[in-house]
């Protein structure tokens, strides 16, 4: 089983993203890697609050999904929005986050 993991990085207007793809012992097998998108004040005017959103599922996370040469079997991502992209892939998409226990419900 191969996973890949999808990540980003942004600061002030400038971004960028990541996907690397490990075997089962977490070995690293291929990675792939953005170059920088600059964004423009008016294009954060026009998208608003959705701008990273939708950076970060229509201009990187497929694109960088299609240009890997190894095959996958699973997605690992920290942003939850990413989930809609299984309908595009054909392969599992999993949200994963820091465990937090301050979050944990009581009961």
């Amino acid at each position: 089983m191969k996973i890949v993991y999808i990540n980003f990085y942004s600061q002030d207007n400038s971004y960028r993203a990541g996907a690397l793809i490990t075997d089962m012992s977490t070995k690293p097998v291929e990675f792939r890697v953005t170059s920088n998108l600059n964004i423009g004040k008016l294009q954060e005017i026009l998208y608003g609050e959705v701008l990273q959103e939708i950076l970060y599922r229509e201009r990187f996370t497929i694109q960088l999904l299609n240009s890997l040469q190894e095959e996958y079997d699973i997605v690992l991502t920290k942003e939850k929005n990413l989930l809609s992209i299984r309908k595009e892939i054909q392969k599992p998409v999993v949200h994963i986050q820091k465990y937090d226990p301050l979050c944990q419900k009581t009961g």
